[in-house]
């Protein structure tokens, strides 16, 4: 009590304080894990009564937004597992290990900073990662070398198959918290509603969805990108 506004009903209240104490246990349990935690700043245009574009700021990012953060996480993670354990099709969130050249650029950086990567750049552990970023944390040159660590690591793609998301350190994910901005998440809902029906698909279906599946990921990862290059 105390933390929320006292306009609040006890009942909403203790409520959210609940909500937090979960996202807050679920984020401590990821920390752990070795996931890593890239803070950086994300973009606000800031537009005028007549609907201009007058600057840019950076977004205010405070406890609400890391507890659904922190939630919508572990949201996804859950339905990956149960279309996994279910042998259900599935749309994947994977993101595969860095390359060791990228890490050997990398650390070529740090090191002139003084800094380091300790382990094998062959099958650095994301937990490695993470330390480097705690390392940096308050010193000028933060942003730059967060930004560089960013580069050096492989680049997210959607997959017909669950081959796990290094950065967050988990064998199973994908995203299901968006499906009426974000294709990939529809689908994902449709497949989840299989699961929950407990319907059985055929050799002939699992045939047909695995083709349609491979070109969705394909055109999804690939229109995913062309936005970011445009944004």
């Amino acid at each position: 009590t105390g933390r929320w506004p006292a306009a609040f009903p006890n009942g909403v209240r203790r409520s959210l304080e609940l909500l937090d104490e979960a996202a807050s246990r679920l984020n401590r349990r990821r920390a752990e894990r070795g996931a890593i935690d890239f803070d950086l700043p994300e973009p606000e245009i800031l537009i005028d009564p007549d609907g201009f574009m007058t600057g840019v700021q950076a977004a205010e990012r405070n406890r609400a937004h890391r507890l659904i953060e922190g939630l919508m996480v572990a949201a996804n993670e859950c339905v990956a597992r149960m279309l996994v354990w279910g042998r259900a099709p599935g749309l994947f969130r994977v993101h595969e290990k860095p390359a060791a050249g990228k890490l050997t650029e990398l650390e070529a950086v740090v090191g002139e900073f003084g800094l380091g990567l300790r382990g094998d750049l062959e099958d650095l552990p994301p937990r490695e990662l993470q330390r480097l970023l705690a390392e940096i944390e308050g010193r000028p040159e933060e942003r730059f070398l967060q930004s560089l660590i960013l580069r050096s690591l492989a680049r997210a793609a959607y997959l017909p198959e669950c081959k796990g998301h290094y950065a967050l350190a988990t064998e199973f994910y994908l995203h299901f918290t968006a499906p009426i901005r974000r294709y990939p998440d529809l689908v994902v809902h449709r497949f989840l509603a299989d699961v929950l029906a407990r319907r059985r698909y055929s050799e002939t279906e699992r045939e047909l969805i695995a083709g349609d599946l491979d070109e969705l990921a394909r055109s999804c990862s690939f229109t995913e990108r062309r936005a970011e290059e445009a944004e």
